[in-house]
Parts: C-alpha cells; sequence; structure tokens
C-alpha cells in the first residue's frame, strides 16, 4: 500500500518510513503540511499519515482540506500526535481524521492501526467499484431506454427528447428546423403477408436508407411499428425537401416478398422568424402533414409549415 507521511521532524518521518516500509509499504515523505497537499492534489494516496503541528498547514487544517476538496477516491487519514486528551481527539475526528497514532509510535499499535486501515480502504475501494458498475448499468438503462431495440435508433421517447434540445437551440441561435415523419403505407397488408422475419428485415432495411440520407447531425428515429422521423437542425424547406423526396424514393425501392413498400410522408420546417410555442406543438404540425400524405394514397410528401398559428393541432 501507498502510504504518505507528513511529518515536520525529519528524524522522526525517516524512522516512521522505515518502518513502514519494512512492513512491505511503499512511502512518499513530506515535511510540511503544504507540500502534502500539494502532492495529494496531483496524486490521492490511499492512507496519509499526518503529523498534528506541522508549519505552513498544521494536521487539522489539511484534514479538512482533504475531505472538503478531494472527492475522487476516500484517502484514510491517521493523525500523528501526543495530544491525548478527550476534547483534543474530538476535535480531530470533526476535521476529518480516521484514527490516532500516539508520540512516539508504538509498532504494534501501528501495525494494527494498519491492518483496521486496510480493511477500511478496501471497502471503500469495493463501494466505489460498484457504484462506477451502477452508474454504467443505469447509463445503459437510460439508453435502452431512448433507442429501439431492433434498429438501434432513437425512439419515440428518444426522439421527443432531442427534438426538445433541438427545438430550444434553434430559437437560442435563431436558426430553421425541419422534421420528417413518415410511415409505411398498408403496414397491416405487409404484417400479414411477411413473416416476423422478413418484416424485422424489412424494418431495418429502412432504417439504414434513413441513416444513409441523414448528416451526422441529424437524429434519425423508429417511433412505432411501421413509423420514422427525421429531426434536421439547420435546415430550411428548401434543404429539407429533397431530402423527404429521397426517403419516399429510398423507400420505394424496397420490395416485401410480391409488394411494393411506399411510405407517407410528412415534413414540417420551424421559420426563427414565427416559431411554434412548443416542440410538441411543432411534431403535431408534422404529424397533420403526415395525415395528409395518408389522406392523398400515400407514396408522397406534403409539406406544411410550422409556425405560432398551428396551435390547433397541438
Amino acid at each position: 500500500m501507498r502510504i504518505l507521511i507528513a511529518e515536520d521532524s525529519q528524524t522522526q518521518a525517516v524512522d516512521l518510513r522505515r518502518r513502514l516500509e519494512a512492513m512491505g509499504h511503499e512511502v512518499v515523505v513530506t515535511f510540511n503540511g503544504l507540500d502534502a497537499w500539494k502532492h495529494l492534489q496531483s496524486r490521492p494516496e490511499p492512507l496519509v499519515i499526518l503529523d498534528w503541528m506541522m508549519p505552513e498547514m498544521n494536521g487539522l487544517e489539511l484534514c479538512r482540506k482533504i475531505r472538503g476538496e478531494l472527492k475522487s477516491s476516500y484517502v484514510y487519514i491517521m493523525l500523528l500526535t501526543a495530544k491525548t486528551h478527550r476534547h483534543e481527539r474530538l476535535q480531530g475526528l470533526g476535521a476529518g481524521a480516521d484514527d490516532f497514532l500516539a508520540k512516539p509510535v508504538d509498532s504494534a499499535e501501528l501495525e494494527i492501526a494498519l491492518r483496521t486501515a486496510q480493511r477500511i480502504i478496501a471497502a471503500q475501494e469495493s463501494l466505489r467499484c460498484r457504484a462506477r458498475e451502477l452508474e454504467r448499468a443505469n447509463e445503459e438503462l437510460a439508453r435502452l431506454a431512448a433507442h429501439d431495440e431492433l434498429t438501434g435508433l432513437k425512439n419515440l421517447r428518444g426522439l421527443q427528447e432531442e427534438l426538445e434540445i433541438a427545438f430550444r437551440q434553434a430559437l437560442d441561435d435563431h436558426l430553421p428546423l425541419s422534421l420528417i415523419r413518415f410511415d409505411l403505407d398498408h403496414a397491416d397488408r405487409l404484417l400479414q403477408r411477411l413473416t416476423p422475419v422478413q418484416w424485422q428485415g424489412l424494418v431495418c432495411t429502412v432504417a439504414n436508407r434513413l441513416r444513409g440520407e441523414s448528416r451526422e447531425c441529424d437524429i434519425a428515429a423508429r417511433v412505432s411499428e411501421h413509423g420514422f422521423g427525421l429531426v434536421m437542425p439547420g435546415l430550411t424547406q428548401d434543404w429539407a425537401l429533397p431530402v423527404a423526396d429521397a426517403l419516399l424514393a429510398a423507400v420505394a425501392d424496397q420490395t416485401a416478398g410480391d409488394s411494393v413498400v411506399t411510405a407517407s410522408i410528412g415534413l414540417s420546417t420551424m421559420n426563427p422568424e414565427h416559431p411554434p410555442a412548443t416542440a410538441v406543438q411543432f411534431l403535431a404540425t408534422c404529424e397533420s402533414a403526415l395525415l395528409m400524405a395518408r389522406g392523398c394514397g400515400g407514396n408522397c410528401v406534403v409539406d406544411r409549415a410550422a409556425d405560432v398559428e398551428d396551435a390547433a393541432f397541438a
């Protein structure tokens, strides 16, 4: 175990270092509290043995700085002191000390104190490892909650979250924002004619085509069994419409058994001069354009501008 000693008496520091090294520990020595603090800032050691009385920064001050500012890992602190009164020990504990070593240091007491320290340090490390594992598991759950398992695209929740962010960013930067929503036409008929494996293959192919028509900054999503979405930050209507047309052609290029695959596409663009009130309202406008495309028989794109007057569709 690595141990940092902060002791202004060179004789006592060297004696303690030799005894610790004889026990198999790796030891670093500083001769005042300030140098010890600088060392800990660059490399927090698991165990520090601090003299209570030191120049520039005493042991109590260093205890408080360690507890208040070193958050990356737990540092076990032993105070090395001749102070033995109850109120003095309480003062040390209040500053953050874990244990005390009385001067002159008794070898048997030192060995027992080190074993206790090692158990607590090991327990703290185990807790940190579990906390990191839990954090990673929570991050993975959050990722899965916002993604479609089959295609790896964002799901409806993920699309709504990303659209909210893009919407706020567009308002802040006074930039346009375009949104596409499309559904595969006659999905019920396709589901009846295709096996589950064929249907999944079709969905994945469409998802890949959607990725192919997207920029790196765009957010692609599968929002339902047969529905998809694409958030396009910074794109005006003139630039977004060719993307919708390309998607229409890319979907129509697919076949499913003896069935032709087509899509109904709704497109909406937000004018920063007259934005809708909310991202939800913006999405509702795009959904209304999708419904119009379906009403036209499908296999087409309907473009509908989103502005503050679209509240009726929210």
